[in-house]
């Protein structure tokens, strides 16, 4: 009977701890949700840095988290600020070829928050490798004068 109680008491005391952070983890993830859009907006729309969000939202709900908790959320969210380089080559492409074709400026979004003509510019300014004109049409396949080449048949 003494076995039964040692092995029993174990799990029941393993179940007693899960429960409360269970329980923490639901009410954590209910309050990040609550908070979704109001995060959107300021983040996102407004367009401020985590920092001023995270001030934002604690002086307005009160709400405290770690900054590695509100990257993680972010992510989870895809609240992307950050547009990869290569995405950007395409709305500079895209934004040229517009403008060359048809006339037309281009008004670019990312989500709900517009990528302003500024950004882009920037962007060009710099990573835009400029095009490099060779000296003649033969200098990529340039060829020392010295070497012999043998017919290997």
């Amino acid at each position: 009977m003494n076995e039964t109680l040692l092995d029993q008491a174990p799990s029941t005391s393993t179940e007693a701890q899960e429960t409360p952070k269970c329980a923490r983890r639901i009410r954590n993830d209910q309050k990040w949700d609550s908070l979704k859009e109001e995060i959107y907006r300021i983040y996102i729309t407004e367009d401020n840095t985590l920092q001023i969000t995270i001030n934002s939202i604690f002086g307005q709900y009160g709400f405290k988290a770690s900054v590695r908790k509100w990257k993680e959320k972010l992510k989870e969210w895809r609240f992307d600020k950050y547009i990869s380089a290569s995405d950007m080559d395409i709305v500079v492409a895209k934004a040229a070829k517009r403008s060359r074709d048809e006339g037309k400026e281009t008004i670019f979004f990312l989500g709900e928050a517009q990528i302003l003509p500024d950004r882009i510019e920037q962007f060009k300014r710099r990573k835009t490798i400029k095009n490099i004109e060779p000296v003649s049409p033969s200098a990529g396949t340039w060829k020392d004068p010295d070497t012999v080449y043998l017919d290997a048949s």
